[in-house]
């Protein structure tokens, strides 16, 4: 019996040591999920040219130049066939929308709408807004299809209602309606419910085919030719 106490007291000291060794195996553990789980940005490559690339990084589009970076993934490389990242510290290929070259491949063999670019480096393209003939000039740099209200008019587009946002031109900014465009076509290619903006001061004869659209598609430019394919 007076060697209980002792006994009780030697693993009482035991089961503190066992319970901190727990807790600290514990607290390793939940460090090393915390920091698995950050995972690596989903990047996909939306249109290539010469020394540039148009990348959706996490479901948000980027236009990178060769060197740099962007949500900690920089472009090393870009020309017609792929785009080269690096994303901290390693390397990685990829291709349009795809990130293995066997659905690159698979891509080659889709029909392209082919734009050759004029004197000035430009595309500009005829095409259809809603059924109707119109000239479009291509413009990877817009956000959305942008248009005048003469245009809007003709399409029978209508702005009763629609929202405005604030879009920054040459001249300041101005304010725009968001409006929804029914089809738009070029080519052979044909996309749905297509959002343009109707700006007042848009004082161009052609339409402006912004991402709106062209980020809907795959894009290659290559000796000023501009080729767009239909995922």
């Amino acid at each position: 019996m007076p060697d209980y106490p002792l006994v009780k007291r030697h693993k009482t000291r035991q089961n503190s040591r066992m319970f901190f060794r727990a807790l600290l195996l514990s607290l390793y553990l939940l460090s090393t999920l915390s920091h698995s789980v950050v995972a690596a940005p989903r990047v996909f490559v939306k249109a290539l040219f010469d020394k540039q690339a148009l990348l959706e990084i996490d479901g948000k589009q980027h236009m990178l130049k060769r060197g740099q970076t962007k949500a900690g993934v920089t472009l090393l490389k870009a020309d017609s066939e792929k785009a080269v990242i690096r994303y901290e510290g390693k390397v990685q290929p990829l291709y349009l929308d795809n990130r293995t070259k066997a659905h690159h491949k698979a891509a080659k063999n889709k029909q392209a709408v082919v734009i050759s670019a004029d004197r000035g480096g430009m595309y500009s393209s005829h095409g259809w807004v809603n059924g109707f003939p119109t000239r479009f000039l291509i413009d990877t740099g817009a956000s959305s299809v942008a248009m005048n209200l003469s245009h809007a008019k003709h399409f029978g587009v209508s702005i009763d209602g629609a929202r405005t946002v604030p879009v920054s031109t040459a001249n300041g900014t101005v304010h725009a309606y968001v409006v929804t465009l029914d089809s738009v076509r070029i080519g052979h290619i044909t996309l749905k419910r297509v959002e343009a903006l109707v700006q007042a001061s848009y004082d161009n004869d052609e339409l402006l085919l912004g991402m709106s659209f062209l980020g809907r598609l795959d894009m290659r430019q290559s000796n000023r030719l501009l080729k767009l394919y239909q995922p």
